[in-house]
């Protein structure tokens, strides 16, 4: 996952978070890493 999107998992609920500096553009990379993510929470079962 890259710096730019951050994951963690606390009581079955995965936070999602984003931080590219001051533009947060949903560029190709950072849509990749989403995507990363949102596998991760899957994997982990999350419910939220």
């Amino acid at each position: 996952m890259s710096s730019t999107v951050s994951y963690e998992l606390a009581d079955s609920v995965a936070t999602i978070a984003l931080d590219d500096g001051k533009v947060n553009v949903l560029g190709p990379a950072m849509q990749a890493a989403i995507n990363e993510a949102l596998d991760r929470a899957e994997a982990d079962k999350a419910k939220a």
